[in-house]
């Protein structure tokens, strides 16, 4: 029988910090239920909302553990609302820290195996949850059949080590983003057919549906899984030089200045190359301006209005952040022309330990499968495309110019 183990180490983030490493002011508890996944472990998996039973430690001035139970929340106003410890000055304000798990396996003729030994850092916390992700990125082997209280001590120095080699992705708040596929838009589409689906509503129902965990193995981005945009956008189509052809794009921004979205690509496609020029002073007319400052033919197109809300979530396997967005563009403000897509596209990572690009296009293809599904049970009629903003303005220029 294999059994997954959770130990979580209790204290100040002092010791994160590298000011303080008395191993004897830690708090050691240890959950009996929970869900792991490879990357990372996020603490609303253990099912706060309801009372489990946890077993937690406490160091006595003599150093030796003492263990008890209780059917508490740990997570209870985050301040350890336990009656044992809560009067206690060393916890009166700790807070998650490190999470130990492994696995024990146990049978009648080998008895109990301990593997898969793992250590994982806090990098954010509320006071109902936090989130970990991982620090060694191989299996840790302890050689014992138990997990003493000697053994975390040892664990413990691990990962503050594994923490403090990696302080600076990790104790700076929200820097601890990687970018994959470098300049390299990841993306697939879907053409909403009708153009008359309501895309807030289906905003919503796709949040909810991976809040409720029905995209298996994913939980929506740490404390920023919707975002919702509306703006202009002038599009510049590069027709020459060869090397150059693509688009850029003047997206104005809150201050007056605007950010320059560029891709290069002769074909829509699933990859493709962008940058951003961000904080832009750019003075009208914006197409001598293009030609002049990037040295390239171009095309102008009529501006368009970009309305667009985002679900973001990430994967508990890897890491890795992807968005699903429902968008409505309208050219001129006229329902004529106008266009609803839904996106599916790779963000960024959050991770130590995973870099392997082709596990970002499996689960690009999961979650794609997946949307397709959702849209379908929702009676969605709907085109699996890559129909870029680009060849929409294009069609409907063709169209214009054919009715005159």
């Amino acid at each position: 029988m294999k059994q997954q183990k959770m130990v979580m180490a209790i204290g100040s983030p002092n010791y994160l910090n590298g000011i303080s490493i008395k191993f004897q002011d830690i708090l050691i508890v240890e959950f009996l239920n929970f869900d792991y996944f490879a990357n990372g472990i996020h603490t609303k998996k253990i099912s706060f909302e309801t009372p489990h039973r946890v077993r937690y430690c406490i160091l006595n001035e003599s150093q030796t553990l003492q263990w008890e139970y209780s059917e508490t929340s740990i997570f209870s106003e985050m301040c350890l609302n336990l009656e044992m410890v809560k009067h206690n000055e060393l916890f009166k304000y700790a807070v998650p820290l490190i999470l130990f798990t492994w696995s024990e396996t146990s049978s009648a003729t080998d008895g109990i195996n301990i593997e898969e030994v793992h250590l994982h850092s806090m990098i954010r916390f509320t006071i109902e949850d936090a989130l970990f992700i991982r620090t060694n990125k191989t299996a840790i082997d302890i050689k014992s059949a138990v997990i003493t209280p000697e053994w975390y001590e040892v664990l413990f120095k691990k990962a503050i080590k594994n923490h403090e080699d990696n302080s600076l992705f990790l104790n700076n708040h929200q820097c601890y983003y990687r970018k994959l596929f470098n300049e390299i838009e990841v993306e697939n589409k879907f053409l909403l057919v009708s153009n008359s689906d309501d895309i807030w509503a289906l905003t919503v129902d796709f949040y909810h549906r991976i809040r409720n965990a029905e995209l298996v193995g994913y939980i929506p981005e740490y404390k920023d899984e919707f975002q919702a945009w509306d703006y202009w956008n002038y599009l510049f189509e590069v027709v020459e030089p060869g090397p150059e052809v693509g688009y850029i794009s003047l997206i104005p921004t809150t201050d007056g200045k605007f950010t320059i979205k560029r891709k290069w690509y002769e074909k829509d496609t699933f990859m493709r190359r962008e940058h951003h020029y961000k904080n832009q002073e750019i003075e009208e007319p914006f197409k001598p301006y293009i030609e002049e400052r990037f040295k390239v033919n171009i095309i102008e197109y009529p501006a368009f209005r970009r309305v667009r809300y985002d679900v973001n979530f990430e994967s508990l396997r890897s890491g890795h952040v992807y968005g699903i967005f429902f968008d409505h563009t309208t050219i001129n403000d006229t329902k004529k022309n106008s266009m609803s897509q839904c996106e599916v596209e790779y963000l960024r990572s959050r991770s130590l330990i995973s870099f392997d690009e082709q596990i970002i296009l499996e689960e690009m293809q999961e979650i794609t499968e997946w949307v397709s599904g959702v849209l379908s049970t929702l009676n969605v009629e709907f085109e699996k495309t890559y129909y870029s903003k680009l060849t929409f303005l294009k069609d409907n220029y063709a169209g214009r110019l054919n009715d005159e």
